[in-house]
């Protein structure tokens, strides 16, 4: 029986000091494959060295690297069969990479402790927020019993933040889960529209998210210190709210005329500016560094990956074959 999931996640935070040169790696999903198949690869933040993970009779999608950056997950899609979750494992060493099913569900992401995945399912008949424990049978709730999904850790993996049904919307929540009382559990939005994406600062002190009207209008909000803020209101519709690393920025989509743009703004909503990805309709984006990201976009009928500095707007496409995109980021130390 699966169980409901309380303080299952608690740690005593250790800093994760590694040594030696950082170098930056992307993971994505391509067809650029013999089987046609969408499959994980990894390159370089330059576009070399790219290389396929996985090599399955199906799509292989949205890649998420372990804290560590020793694994990758991702989950698969197709039409005849259910939705997956997969780790790979020694991606760095010789031979080839370890490929394991975990369970089934979407859009998983490991834990802090590298030691199981948050992931979607509708198991009990009601889609939310799961977690799995490597080597462990059971599947357990994450403490929410309404329809949740969009999970998202804090970089210290204390909170938990996520987009959850409630009477008057579309809710987004944080999770303590260091905290054991009934108020681990609150709403940060304040709005009644539907509040989604949410993403938290690097020292979780802010949390941004969208929302959306009901005329599906986009709005970006932060909510800092019990405070809800319209960052956008002056854009007809903006999407996707992601922190850079020091939290100073905060980059997003906007829909203009019917094409999906890519800005980046001041945390507090100001000097916003058009990254001009000439030509393309934005899909998903990741902050690579403080200065750079990392995007897919949509081009003449296909889909790449590229990526922009925010100070110079200098832009530059990773990939040229077949289909690309969900991109996924981590710097190691090698």
């Amino acid at each position: 029986m699966k169980k409901i999931l309380i303080l299952i996640l608690l740690f005593i935070i250790i800093p994760k000091i590694m040594f030696g040169q950082d170098k930056k790696y992307i993971a994505y999903s391509s067809d650029n494959t013999s089987s046609g198949y969408f499959q994980i690869f990894i390159m370089d933040e330059n576009g070399n060295d790219k290389r396929q993970l996985t090599d399955k009779p199906t799509h292989c999608i949205y890649p998420k690297w372990s804290t560590d950056g020793t694994k990758i997950t991702f989950y698969t899609e197709d039409d005849y069969s259910e939705s997956s979750v997969y780790v790979i494992s020694d991606i760095f060493t010789s031979g080839e990479p370890e490929v394991t099913y975990i369970t089934d569900g979407t859009n998983p992401i490991f834990t802090y402790e590298d030691d199981g995945l948050l992931f979607n399912s509708d198991m009990d008949g009601l889609l939310t927020v799961y977690v799995i424990l490597f080597g462990d049978p059971e599947i357990y709730l994450m403490g929410v019993t309404e329809y949740a999904n969009q999970q998202t850790l804090s970089n210290d993996g204390r909170w938990l933040g996520f987009s959850m049904l409630t009477e008057e919307g579309k809710a987004i929540m944080m999770y303590d889960l260091q905290d054991t009382s009934e108020d681990a559990l609150y709403s940060v939005s304040k709005n009644k529209n539907a509040n989604m994406f949410p993403d938290i600062s690097y020292d979780a002190g802010k949390i941004v998210y969208s929302s959306f009207d009901k005329n599906l209008n986009g709005s970006i909000y932060v909510y800092e210190e019990g405070v809800e803020t319209n960052l956008t209101k002056d854009l007809k519709s903006t999407n996707q709210p992601k922190f850079s690393p020091n939290a100073q920025y905060i980059g997003f989509v906007s829909i203009e005329n019917e094409n999906v743009k890519l800005y980046y703004m001041k945390y507090d909503g100001t000097e916003k500016t058009d990254l001009k990805i000439s030509g393309s309709n934005i899909g998903t984006f990741v902050w690579l560094d403080n200065e750079t990201i990392i995007y897919d976009a949509e081009k003449s009928g296909k889909f790449y990956i590229g990526k922009v500095n925010i100070n110079t707007l200098e832009n530059k496409v990773l990939t040229s074959n077949g289909n690309n995109f969900k991109p996924s980021v981590k710097t190691i130390s090698e």
